[in-house]
C-alpha cells in the first residue's frame, strides 16, 4: 500500500556542486522503485544544534513522496551508505502522533463579559451574598467549637 512520506537529509557542506547531484540520486531511487516523487525542497545552509563529525553547518532537503515501504528502507539503506550524509530522518505524514482537533463545544449560557451584565443589572443582589456568606460564617464557627471540645466530645468529662 502506498503512503505519504517525507524525508529530510542534511548534506555537509564539504560537497560544493555534488549536493543537487545526490538529492537526484535520491530521487532516481524512489522513482525507480515505484514511488512517486510530491515534492523536492531546498532549505539551504542552517547552523546544527551540535557538532555532527566535526561539522557545525548542514545544508538541508526535504523529500516528499508516497512510496511503498520496501522503497522507504531501499532510500534509507542508500543514505546509510552515501558519503556527506551528516543525518537523515523518515516520517509517514499520515501518523503525525497528534490526536484529532477538538471541535469547542457551545454551552447553554451567552459568553458575555461580567462588566456587561452587571450593566444590565443581572448581577446577583448584595442581600442574596450577604447571607450565603453568614450561613458560611456559621457552619465554620460550628465547626470550630466542635474541634475545640476534643475527640470525645464532651468538655465536662
Amino acid at each position: 500500500m502506498q503512503r505519504p512520506y517525507e524525508t529530510i537529509v542534511v548534506l555537509t557542506n564539504d560537497l560544493a556542486g555534488e549536493k543537487q547531484g545526490l538529492v537526484h540520486r535520491f530521487e532516481a531511487v524512489i522513482r525507480d522503485n515505484g514511488g512517486t516523487l510530491d515534492g523536492s525542497h531546498d532549505w539551504g545552509t542552517r547552523k546544527l544544534s551540535y557538532t555532527i563529525r566535526k561539522k557545525t553547518d548542514g545544508h538541508y532537503f526535504l523529500l516528499e513522496y508516497t512510496a511503498e515501504g520496501a522503497v522507504v528502507n531501499e532510500l534509507e539503506r542508500t543514505l546509510r551508505i552515501t558519503e556527506g550524509v551528516l543525518r537523515y530522518m523518515t516520517v509517514q505524514q499520515d501518523h503525525t502522533g497528534l490526536p484529532p482537533a477538538r471541535i469547542r463545544e457551545t454551552v447553554g449560557r451567552p459568553d458575555i463579559p461580567l462588566s456587561e451584565l452587571r450593566s444590565l443589572g443581572n448581577e446577583p443582589s448584595g442581600a442574596a451574598l450577604s447571607g450565603q456568606h453568614a450561613a458560611t460564617e456559621d457552619a465554620t464557627s460550628a465547626t470550630r467549637a466542635g474541634s475545640a471540645e476534643g475527640p470525645g466530645g464532651d468538655s465536662d468529662e
